[in-house]
C-alpha cells in the first residue's frame, strides 16, 4: 500500500486499501476517522452505511485490543460504541479485559475504568 499522508492523523480512510497494512497509530486515527463518517452517515440517513461505517470501526480497535495496542484509547472506543448500542455485555466484557491488559499510567485513569465498568455492570443487571 502506498502511503499518501505525513502523519496518522492525516489518513484519509477512502485512501486506505486495506487497514490491516496499517500501522497502530494509523489504525487508530482510520477508525476513529470511520466513526465521525458514521455520525455524519447518520445525519444524512444512511443508517446502512452508518452500521457498516461503525462495524469496521470495532473490528479495527478489535484487532488493536488483540494484537498490538498497549494503551487505553481502543478499549475506552469499544465501550463508548457499546454503550451507545446498549450492549452492555460486551461493554463489560472489554472494560474488565482492559483492566486485566491494558497499561493505564496512572491510579485516576484505572479509577475512570472501574467506575465506568461498575455503571455498566448496573445497566446490565437492568435491561
Amino acid at each position: 500500500m502506498t502511503k499518501k499522508w505525513d502523519k496518522p492523523q492525516d489518513i484519509d480512510p477512502d485512501e486506505v486499501e486495506d487497514w490491516r497494512e496499517l500501522n497502530a497509530p494509523e489504525k487508530n486515527y482510520f477508525a476513529r476517522k470511520l466513526e465521525r463518517r458514521a455520525v455524519e452517515a447518520e445525519l444524512e440517513d444512511e443508517e446502512e452505511r452508518s452500521d457498516h461505517l461503525i462495524d469496521t470501526a470495532k473490528e479495527v480497535y478489535w484487532h488493536l485490543v488483540e494484537e498490538e495496542f498497549v494503551g487505553s484509547f481502543p478499549y475506552q472506543r469499544l465501550a463508548i460504541l457499546y454503550r451507545k448500542e446498549e450492549d452492555y455485555d460486551d461493554e463489560v466484557r472489554i472494560l474488565e479485559r482492559c483492566l486485566r491488559q491494558a497499561k493505564l499510567g496512572t491510579e485516576k485513569k484505572e479509577k475512570k475504568f472501574e467506575n465506568r465498568l461498575d455503571r455498566a455492570r448496573e445497566l446490565r443487571a437492568q435491561s
